[in-house]
């Protein structure tokens, strides 16, 4: 029996820490572009921007270590 990865299960998961914080950043900025645009709302992309603006800065925070 074949192993599963967590790639297999969960795309968003990189093949490393900083892989997976980029994944998710590009993701949240998608999908709050997207929701903001269809809802008229844009207090939701800056939401999202916000996380991902978050998720970025641990990733370098990381890339220091």
């Amino acid at each position: 029996m074949n192993a599963v990865t967590p790639q297999q299960l969960n795309p968003l998961i990189g093949d490393t820490c900083q892989d997976t914080l980029e994944n998710l950043t590009t993701c949240l900025n998608r999908l709050g572009e997207t929701l903001a645009a269809s809802h008229a709302d844009p207090s939701i992309y800056f939401f999202t921007a916000s996380c991902a603006a978050a998720l970025r800065f641990e990733a370098g925070r990381l890339s220091q270590r």
